[in-house]
């Protein structure tokens, strides 16, 4: 569980402030990434997962966060629109 707050600027002894629009996690394994990525999506702040394109496959918990996902849900999201976003459709009463 994420206990503290993200602070809005991070800094290094010896290198100058950053403010952090972005922040790259890493972390020695796929699964302690997956949970890292999971928690700090929790927080409400946009996560984007980066695998290797052989575990594209491999389902996973934190499937909905990763790219190639993302990129896939767009693409289709817009090809949806653009084909019967002119069209007007009610739907029949149950």
């Amino acid at each position: 569980m994420v206990r503290n707050a993200l602070p809005h600027h991070f800094g290094v002894p010896g290198l100058p402030e950053l403010n952090a629009s972005q922040v790259l996690v890493c972390a020695p394994s796929n699964v302690a990434v997956d949970q890292l990525a999971e928690k700090i999506s929790a927080t409400r702040l946009k996560v984007v997962r980066l695998y290797a394109k052989l575990r594209e496959a491999v389902s996973s918990p934190v499937e909905h966060l990763t790219l190639h996902y993302q990129v896939c849900i767009a693409f289709l999201m817009d090809n949806f629109f653009s084909y019967y976003g002119h069209f007007q459709y009610t739907f029949p009463l149950l």
